[in-house]
């Protein structure tokens, strides 16, 4: 049977989708902080968590938390792919998996980067061929497609969802994606994206704790960092501290979604404007789903406002299916 991985190497976390086509997809979703190992703080005992591997001969760590690292920046632009960052999450997916062999990789672009057919080849490119993760372990990757990154929450919700499923394929579906880096949307019409509707903002998750840590910073004259803030997201956890004393995070994030989450769907709303016909479902999925969900829900109130199940591996669920079909 065909080996599938379904891979979403985000700003924020790496999620995994894979497995023998038919059986269902293993997922799991690990901190997108990898560095070289020399990175590593001394004294304290890391070493033994995330995953060694090696780009271009020097040993890497991946799958820490960001802020793990020493004197190490961490990749916030346009061109994520082509850093050693992305690579070393590549090789550390395929790692994971176990196998000798991917027979089909699906990842995503930003909407913006996808749309031009020059970087889906060059990513399609690097990722297809055989890959030497650490010494003695190679990996081959037989085929990859690389699809817009909001295109895989759709389909992921088009297989959980029986009872909506005439509406999701036959109706006009929006589809917003807020990631670290950006919020995508695309519009998916009987079942065909509409191009010219589709899009990205920069106005994300990297914004919004911005946004939150100058709140916070504004009400208790002290700094938390986003690195903080957001491990604290990614743990699950609605609090930090500061001076010694618990903050909950929640009324900072709403007032700071009022405001950047607001801004990224007024671009979404212009890119979507000259598109005829209203919205039936809108899907929202990624890091910033939930953060996201009031403002969306405020915005198209005569829409079904749909959360895919764990948002954040709703897109490397997607990338899968799509692998299968």
């Amino acid at each position: 049977m065909t080996y599938v991985l379904g891979l979403d190497i985000g700003y924020s976390n790496l999620k995994t989708a894979r497995g023998r086509s038919g059986e269902g997809p293993i997922t799991t979703i690990v901190p997108s902080g990898a560095a070289p190992e020399e990175r590593l703080p001394h004294g304290i005992q890391v070493s033994d968590q995330g995953r060694q591997i090696h780009v271009e001969n020097e040993p890497w760590r991946v799958g820490l938390g960001h802020g793990r690292f020493d004197l190490w920046q961490r990749s916030l632009h346009g061109n994520y792919t082509e850093t050693k960052t992305y690579r070393a999450l590549f090789y550390g997916a395929l790692l994971e998996c176990g196998e000798k062999k991917i027979d089909r990789l699906v990842t995503g672009l930003p909407v913006k980067q996808w749309i031009d057919a020059r970087n889906r080849t060059n990513l399609a490119t690097s990722l297809t061929g055989s890959h030497l993760l650490i010494p003695g372990k190679k990996v081959t990757v037989s085929k990859v497609d690389v699809i817009p990154q909001p295109l895989g929450a759709y389909l992921d919700m088009y297989w959980q969802q029986g009872s909506e499923a005439n509406v999701l394929s036959e109706g006009r579906v929006l589809v917003i994606d807020p990631g670290f880096y950006s919020v995508d949307w695309v519009i998916i019409d009987g079942g065909a994206l509409r191009q010219s509707a589709s899009g990205s903002s920069l106005d994300a998750m990297s914004v919004l704790l911005h946004e939150t840590s100058r709140l916070i910073a504004e009400s208790h004259d002290g700094t938390v960092n986003i690195d903080r803030l957001e491990e604290a997201l990614r743990t699950g956890r609605n609090r930090v501290f500061l001076f010694g004393t618990e903050i909950e995070l929640t009324p900072y994030l709403v007032t700071a979604s009022s405001t950047v989450g607001r801004q990224a769907l007024e671009a979404l709303q212009q890119s979507i404007r000259r598109e005829m016909g209203s919205v039936d479902i809108v899907i929202l999925a990624g890091g910033g789903a939930a953060v996201y969900k009031e403002c969306v829900s405020e915005e198209f109130p005569k829409s079904k406002v749909l959360m895919n199940s764990d948002p954040e591996l709703a897109n490397a669920r997607g990338f899968y299916y799509f692998g299968e079909m």
